[in-house]
């Protein structure tokens, strides 16, 4: 019977088509995206290890992320020609981040942020992404996640909570 109405001008075709558009689509709204409180975004600040290189790099990249509110793209695209860091006569630490639709916003650094990043981009060029993962490749938004993700199942307080970057980018704005 579809085979029939397929590309036809027929009467019965166009009223069959106009039902089907009558139906009303569902319409809902997407749940909120939450936030942490300051207790457990510290829980998750504190689950890398930062006696090791990789759990100071990991350290650097949640601070980050929750002193400036940035996306993970912006993350991604963060290199050390970006962060003007150890400003002198008064200057700000900030960083440039280069976000959606290409719109650059500055954000300042808090004097933690600032040590850990400095520490982290030690020896390494203007063009250089500052996020790096464990084989020293540029971290990947997917790697950003599953990095979340494993720091988020360590804290005994986030039971059964999906943490995403998004969350954390809210947990800059609400706290």
């Amino acid at each position: 019977m579809f085979a029939r109405f397929v590309g036809s001008r027929d009467p019965a075709h166009v009223e069959w088509c106009g039902h089907i558009r009558a139906i009303a689509s569902k319409r809902s709204m997407p749940p909120p995206v939450g936030w942490l409180t300051r207790a457990e975004m510290e829980a998750m600040l504190a689950t890398p290890d930062r006696k090791t290189r990789r759990g100071r790099s990991e350290y650097a990249l949640l601070l980050f992320l929750y002193n400036t509110g940035a996306r993970v793209s912006e993350a991604t695209q963060l290199r050390v020609c970006d962060l003007q860091i150890g400003s002198q006569k008064g200057g700000h630490d900030l960083a440039t981040l280069h976000g959606k639709g290409g719109r650059t916003r500055h954000c300042p650094l808090w004097p933690e942020t600032e040590r850990v990043l400095a520490d982290e981009i030690t020896g390494r060029a203007g063009e250089d992404a500052v996020f790096v993962s464990r084989l020293g490749t540029p971290f990947t938004r997917f790697g950003i996640y599953r990095l979340i993700e494993r720091c988020a199942a360590q804290v005994p307080e986030l039971p059964d909570r999906t943490i995403t970057p998004h969350v954390i980018r809210h947990t800059t704005a609400a706290t």
